[in-house]
């Protein structure tokens, strides 16, 4: 069951990055070019600003994602009562989880590193 959730959780990482990566790229590109029209009262926004919002938010619930494994992780870790097993697992997805909130830490920060330098 655990290895199933580690997995996830990488796999998760991984195409969350790529999809930032990738977003900021477009975002870059077609900042000078799009624009949302104004429709009946609605404020233009380009659309670098809405997929940057969408990259905020994907990232920040990928956080509350990780955050909440990592917390679970500490409730099955006390509630092992010493089963060696139980422990393990509760180490495993403690760390994984730990290791998630660092990568999506440091896909914000390349993101917030890659808007500097294509600014």
């Amino acid at each position: 069951m655990y290895s199933s959730i580690k997995h996830k959780i990488k796999q998760f990482s991984k195409y969350l990055s790529i999809f930032s990566f990738v977003s900021l790229f477009f975002v870059k590109k077609s900042q000078a070019v799009i624009t949302l029209t104004k429709i009946s009262g609605v404020p233009t926004k380009p659309i670098a600003d809405i997929l940057d919002d969408i990259i905020k938010w994907i990232l920040g619930f990928g956080l509350m994602i990780a955050v909440t494994f990592l917390v679970w992780g500490g409730i099955n870790y006390v509630a092992s009562s010493g089963d060696a097993t139980k422990t393990e697992n509760a180490k495993k997805v403690v760390k994984y989880s730990i290791l998630g909130v660092l990568v999506i830490g440091f896909s914000y920060a390349a993101i917030i590193m890659l808007d500097v330098i294509f600014s």
